[in-house]
């Protein structure tokens, strides 16, 4: 057995560890974070295999030794293909994003988490903001991401943000219109990441001002998600 066919074994036993991991949350209750752990280094197995039958079948080219170029040709798109999906689902410009798993429309006094706070494990994001390491970041990042300004009053705005979370789906944890904040959570849908949403209104003028967070319970990075969930609630809030 020639070592391109033993790569190309190993590469079609990771490709079925990359279909599968995902699939453990489901079936073997296992969690999201060790899944996307667990298929993140299949991937990028896969892409060392790939690179080593270019690199092994180059140097047999260079030897003047016989390449048979089915079982590189496989190799190659299977340990490819996962990153060429993951990049065109997530989109290139998610990749860009900083590292960073909190946001707020209000960097200098962000809503603070209440009962979310008792939601927090051991080894999970604090529920602290940290402006040193975050605001300029997501300045730079997200320019345009500001509060929400509305017309409505503060219970108006509260109203109509609650049905807003409804709308979008996501889980209440609290909801205090004597304060002003809706607490809430979103589960991402394949490996059951928790992100966690809060919304305060205050007044503003003869209105009434929304300021949205969304921070990631795990994870350095977001690839830009708790922005764009922020995003998602001004639209359907103004729609």
């Amino acid at each position: 057995m020639s070592i391109l066919t033993v790569l190309f074994y190993l590469s079609c036993v990771n490709l079925v560890a990359i279909i599968t991991a995902p699939l453990s949350r489901y079936y073997l209750d296992a969690p999201g974070f060790v899944s996307f752990r667990v298929m993140l280094a299949a991937i990028i197995i896969g892409v060392i295999l790939g690179v080593t039958a270019l690199t092994l079948s180059g140097i047999m080219v260079f030897s003047k030794s016989d390449v048979t170029w089915r079982p590189v040709i496989m190799i190659v798109m299977i340990g490819f293909a996962p990153v060429l999906i993951a990049i065109f689902s997530m989109g290139i410009d998610a990749l860009s994003k900083p590292l960073i798993h909190d946001i707020s429309t209000d960097v200098n006094d962000p809503p603070q988490y209440q009962e979310t706070k008792n939601l927090r494990r051991a080894g999970e994001n604090s529920t602290d903001y940290m402006r040193n390491e975050i605001a300029e970041k997501q300045l730079t990042a997200y320019p345009d991401l500001k509060p929400l300004v509305t017309g409505l009053s503060v219970d108006e705005a509260l109203i109509e943000a609650t049905q807003v979370v409804k709308d979008l789906q996501w889980e209440f944890i609290n909801v205090d219109y004597g304060q002003g904040i809706i607490e809430a959570y979103d589960t991402s849908k394949l490996f059951g990441f928790i992100d966690d949403i809060i919304i305060r209104v205050r007044p503003e003028g003869s209105g009434s001002q929304i300021d949205i967070r969304s921070s990631s319970r795990v994870g350095k990075g977001d690839l830009g998600k708790n922005a764009e969930r922020i995003f998602q609630f001004i639209r359907t809030f103004r729609t």
